[in-house]
């Protein structure tokens, strides 16, 4: 192999090095993609909105894609210092462009999904206390409802 040939295949190795690395730990690219989770989160909420997509399914895949917000975001910055009794809380709204955001079903698709978040391997005391839990929450927010 030619010295040109070398150096070339160095180079492209070295590029490819470098995007791997920017796209898994580079902060701004981070928080594209986590960006792009939440919106495919919403993507998700309208599929159930619109009637594409079952409660079951709907609430799968917007685990899967809040999971994946969460772990992208939690990378995409440091962690803010912590102090005795300091609460970090984040929000973000997963109402799709064009609906109401306190249509009732948006509550039922995420607690749904957060439900199904549930790791496998917890055991089915605390399975059972985080059920109950989010079954307290959501109908706290189903008797908010205006009527």
């Amino acid at each position: 192999m030619s010295n040109k040939m070398l150096l070339l295949a160095s180079a492209v190795i070295a590029l490819t090095v470098g995007l791997w690395a920017a796209w898994e730990y580079w902060p701004p690219l981070l928080g594209y993609r986590a960006d792009g989770a939440l919106a495919g989160a919403r993507d998700e909420v309208r599929k159930y909105l619109v009637g594409s997509q079952s409660l079951d399914s709907s609430a799968r895949r917007l685990a899967t894609r809040l999971e994946d917000w969460r772990r992208l975001s939690d990378r995409a910055r440091p962690a803010p210092p912590l102090g005795p009794g300091t609460l970090v809380a984040e929000t973000f709204d997963l109402t799709p462009a064009g609906f109401a955001s306190d249509d009732p079903r948006i509550n039922d698709v995420y607690f749904r999904a957060m439900k199904l978040s549930i790791p496998a391997e917890a055991s089915p005391a605390f399975k059972e206390a985080v059920a109950r839990q989010l079954d307290s929450v959501a109908a706290a927010a189903r008797a908010k409802r205006p009527r």
